[in-house]
């Protein structure tokens, strides 16, 4: 292990991660806050560049990203080429989100399933999940993104739920094959969701 890095400029755990197309640039995504107000969910977008050992932080944190509409912990994060698709999570309501963002990083711009956030990023044609969920695991293959399991307000010890949503983005979620029972484990770097840091 390597020692020494610059560390993340936030504290926070239950975010999630992601690696664009940009390959050295490690992006760290909402998650609930320990340096905010009551220990409060966050909308923080930040990444890490691998090559200068240095972070990046969001637009209302002194950065350029724009941040994270829909404020949530237990998210999920996959990507395609310069996109970075954030689903699901729960809010400091405990409510189980089926929200749907996407953030394009080349133009600093989201697009959200969710009007509440704002009528300028909501989009008809970015549909929501089909189904609520938090601790969630997903993964982009062949222009598919994959959202397996978690917890929902029914089933809070785990589900095998799976749903896909195909590539450009299209206003049908398809419920998929359903696998083992079982809230998945956290694992960083693959768009899982988990405690983001290094």
């Amino acid at each position: 292990w390597t020692t020494g890095l610059t560390p993340m400029p936030s504290l926070r755990g239950w975010g999630a991660s992601a690696i664009t197309s940009d390959w050295w640039k490690i992006w760290t995504i909402g998650g609930q806050g320990t340096d905010l107000s009551n220990n409060d969910y966050s909308d923080y977008v930040e990444y890490y560049d691998t090559l200068s050992n240095t972070w990046m932080r969001d637009t209302l944190r002194g950065g350029t990203n724009e941040p994270l509409p829909t404020r949530r912990r237990a998210l999920t994060a996959s990507t395609y080429n310069y996109d970075i698709f954030t689903i699901g999570g729960a809010d400091a309501s405990s409510n189980y989100k089926d929200t749907f963002e996407f953030y394009d990083t080349s133009k600093n711009v989201w697009k959200s399933s969710n009007i509440a956030v704002s009528p300028y990023i909501y989009f008809t044609n970015v549909p929501a999940m089909i189904t609520g969920r938090q601790q969630i695991t997903s993964e982009t293959i062949d222009k598919k993104i994959y959202v397996i399991g978690g917890s929902t307000s029914t089933d809070i010890s785990g589900t095998d739920i799976m749903e896909i949503l195909t590539i450009p983005i299209e206003s049908i979620w398809m419920q998929g094959l359903t696998g083992a029972q079982g809230t998945p484990g956290y694992a960083a770097l693959t768009g899982a969701t988990g405690w983001t840091g290094l």
